[in-house]
């Protein structure tokens, strides 16, 4: 067993819960021995802690329920969730890579708003 292997993360909901949602209708590859097939994630459930994920391949029919940890993700929710943070306290710098334009509008004006109470 490989010990220094880093545990695999699951996207979350900001309540801290796994998001299922967020795996539906990506693509991604299933590797057994030589051969990698393409697949596309049709849904998601929690079973005895571990994430599975139903697919479909691209090209074929049928679906299986596979663990998360079989499966490459190229698009995975896991980085997108990382790399979106958001100022939460006056004084933080907003990171907001990946949100659109108006989202990080949105965001400076709460920073502005947030200042301007604690100056008054």
């Amino acid at each position: 067993m490989d010990t220094n292997k880093t545990p695999l993360q699951y996207a979350r909901t900001e309540s801290g819960r796994v998001d299922t949602e967020a795996y539906v209708g990506l693509d991604g590859v299933i590797k057994a021995n030589s051969l990698e097939v393409n697949v596309k994630i049709t849904g998601a459930r929690i079973r005895y802690g571990h994430l599975d994920l139903q697919v479909t391949p691209k090209d074929g029919a049928g679906a299986v329920w596979i663990e998360r940890k079989n499966i490459s993700i190229p698009k995975d929710p896991v980085a997108h969730f990382h790399s979106t943070k958001v100022a939460t306290s006056y004084g933080n710098a907003a990171e907001a890579s990946g949100f659109s334009s108006d989202v990080k509008q949105m965001i400076r004006k709460m920073i502005q708003e947030q200042t301007a109470t604690v100056s008054n």
